[in-house]
């Protein structure tokens, strides 16, 4: 799966606001809303909150990847937030998460969402040697550089 199929531009947040793991949630889930990706904000909103209480998706090095597949969802998608300040939520390392990616996925998409977790947390954790600058052994440059480089 190449992952800057579903990361779409005009979906990016790249200034979250939140400062709360729920508000976190809840600007992401409205953007996906107001932007068309799914159609019915509180049961998206209702199904991420019931993965994240089963567990954490703060995988640890300032990342976390909420994601739902369910009905609401009109296409599979990504979306990218980026928060400079870091939003505490309950990561498994304790630290706060600053690059948010929330994985849409419609149901009976036929695993799509655990595909695009694979993807990234592949390219995330262990990246492929880039050339371009941008794509560090820093983590949120890494990230960041995700869409705009084609050998990433």
């Amino acid at each position: 799966m190449d992952i800057r199929e579903l990361l779409l531009k005009d979906v990016m947040i790249m200034d979250l606001k939140a400062t709360t793991k729920a508000e976190a949630i809840d600007e992401m889930t409205q953007q996906y809303y107001d932007k068309g990706i799914i159609n019915d904000l509180d049961l998206y909103r209702s199904d991420i909150l019931k993965r994240e209480a089963e567990s954490t998706t703060g995988i640890g090095e300032g990342i976390a990847m909420p994601h739902a597949k369910d009905k609401a969802v009109t296409r599979a998608t990504v979306l990218f937030a980026k928060s400079d300040a870091g939003v505490d939520f309950d990561s498994l390392d304790g630290q706060p998460v600053h690059l948010f990616f929330m994985i849409a996925a419609p149901e009976g998409a036929n695993d799509t969402h655990l595909a695009a977790l694979a993807a990234l947390s592949s390219l995330l954790i262990n990246p492929r040697p880039c050339s371009c600058p941008e794509a560090s052994q820093d983590t949120r440059r890494r990230a960041t550089a995700l869409r705009r480089c084609p050998s990433c």
